[in-house]
């Protein structure tokens, strides 16, 4: 087995968690059910799997090439991005 401590399978669970979240399954089988429902099964799983792609592709962008543009643009650091977001959302 990969020698995982503690503290790195805890922030591993918390990523997954954290992405799971962010996406929201459960929150989006109405809407493809209400865009590809009256379609074939074979149609279906094509445009699950071009959005599970592109999701995961919009994703890894964003966590890669988001902090360096928010360090370039001078504004706001990612700390208060997230304060800012989680003020927005506690409504």
């Amino acid at each position: 087995m990969i020698g995982l401590d503690a503290a790195s399978l805890e922030l591993g669970l918390k990523a997954l968690l954290t992405l799971f979240v962010v996406i929201d399954p459960a929150g989006l089988v109405p809407v493809f059910v209400s865009l590809a429902g009256e379609r074939s099964a074979k149609v279906q799983v094509t445009i699950a799997r071009r959005a599970v792609l592109l999701a995961g592709a919009v994703l890894l962008l964003f966590s890669v090439v988001g902090g360096p543009v928010l360090t370039r643009l001078h504004g706001p650091s990612l700390s208060s991005v997230a304060i800012g977001w989680l003020a927005a959302t506690s409504g």
